[in-house]
């Protein structure tokens, strides 16, 4: 059995010299604690002084950066310093309206609560990093990060526990951040803070994820108004066919004993019904859907739960994802979170989104034939370009790998 793979083991890899390898290039960082939570904010240094608001103000996108499970943010330090350094290279002329602000050229966006930039000011961007819960300088119990197979009989509670929770830290960050960087008493931000007369204004939120990290962007970009684009890398937006397939693939009790097999898993010891009501009122395919479950199958005691007709999944689509932008990124090769496992509701959703153009959300969904659970040079290539604001196109999927394979050579789940 081998071991759980690093996504990001060889995508920072480079031959080029330390001083031209853009991960590599200096930039700032500064380490801040809101509400408890450690947060490396890269690029402060960085910022633009020019913004057309006299040097008053300066408006930042700020890009959140959730690592992969068993990991620590200190693993998406590579990628915020290439971001930064691709934003402030290309952004030497006014800000544009497509990129992190989740605008679109030409287009108004739905979302109120984000206006569009005006194009005689400079945008500056920052990155920000935090541990997953129990994770890094969070952590609790290791066994909790475990699967199945490793020995965790709560695996699926805890792992959707820790999504949910810190896609609630988000929110939290989110509202107390302006505070923390314009350096409310107590707080100092060293040589990186502007000088006293300038005021420095989160805009924009961006979400970019990475396998677990991933899974809880799906779910920062459907709760949280504030956040208006989403990279999803090796990330799966149905929790309960991803957890159906775990089941089945580490042969769990849960699974086999009933006839046909799985006919018990909602419900069961696995799988709980608190949890599985959890994932019908958050996860993105239950929420949006309406499917899962507790949501149309059979609920606890017998009883038949209520289903999500056409025009209230189109509603609610409308409540939380209206003008957003959504990049998902998967490994057609992947056994840890097979492409397949959320290919139905990607399919739902981008097909939905077809039919309602008035709802203005952007879904590009590429899948990289080959690749397994690791983040491509080139999928980090066009992670930096969607956020930048440039075209990625589509990827047609061929032959996506359904599971994992007990004869072949492939990750734990």
């Amino acid at each position: 059995m081998s071991k759980t793979p690093n996504p990001l083991e060889h995508t920072f890899l480079t031959a080029r010299p330390e001083s031209s390898s853009p991960s590599r290039v200096p930039v700032s960082m500064k380490q801040l604690v809101i509400a408890g939570i450690v947060v490396n904010v890269f690029g402060l240094a960085e910022l633009p002084s020019n913004t057309g608001y006299g040097h008053q103000n300066i408006e930042v996108s700020c890009v959140w950066l959730l690592h992969p499970r068993l990991l620590d943010q200190s693993s998406m330090e590579p990628l915020a310093r290439e971001l930064i350094s691709a934003w402030n290279n290309k952004n030497n002329s006014p800000a544009t309206a497509t990129g992190v602000s989740g605008e679109q050229t030409g287009s108004e966006n739905l979302n109120s609560n984000h206006p569009s930039p005006k194009s005689d000011k400079r945008m500056g961007l920052i990155a920000l990093s935090l541990d997953h819960r129990n994770h890094g300088s969070r952590l609790q119990s290791a066994r909790a990060n475990a699967a199945w197979r490793d020995g965790n009989p709560t695996h699926a509670l805890d792992m959707l526990s820790g999504i949910v929770g810190t896609a609630a830290d988000l929110s939290t960050l989110i509202d107390f951040l302006p505070a923390y960087l314009n350096g409310e008493p107590g707080v100092s931000l060293s040589t990186t803070r502007p000088p006293p007369s300038v005021n420095i204004e989160p805009a924009h939120h961006s979400v970019v994820g990475i396998s677990l990290g991933a899974h809880t962007a799906w779910h920062a970009i459907l709760h949280e108004p504030r956040i208006t684009s989403a990279v999803i890398l090796l990330g799966c937006g149905d929790y309960e066919t991803l957890m159906k397939e775990r089941a089945r693939l580490s042969k769990r009790e849960s699974w086999t004993r009933t006839e046909p097999p799985g006919a018990g898993f909602a419900g069961s010891e696995d799988y709980p019904w608190g949890l599985a009501e959890v994932v019908r009122d958050r996860d993105p395919r239950g929420f949006l859907m309406g499917d899962t479950a507790a949501g149309s199958g059979v609920a606890a005691g017998g009883t038949t739960g209520a289903s999500v007709a056409g025009n209230e999944r189109v509603e609610r689509m409308r409540r939380t994802l209206a003008g957003k932008r959504i990049f998902n990124l998967a490994g057609g090769s992947d056994k840890l979170v097979p492409y397949a496992n959320g290919e139905e509701f990607l399919r739902w959703l981008k097909d939905t989104v077809r039919k309602n153009e008035e709802l203005n959300v952007e879904v590009v969904d590429k899948v990289y034939e080959g690749i397994k659970h690791e983040v491509s040079k080139e999928m980090k290539e066009e992670v930096v370009r969607f956020l930048l604001g440039e075209d990625v196109k589509e990827g047609a999927v061929s032959t996506p790998t359904r599971g994992y394979d007990e004869d072949t050579s492939g990750a734990k789940i």
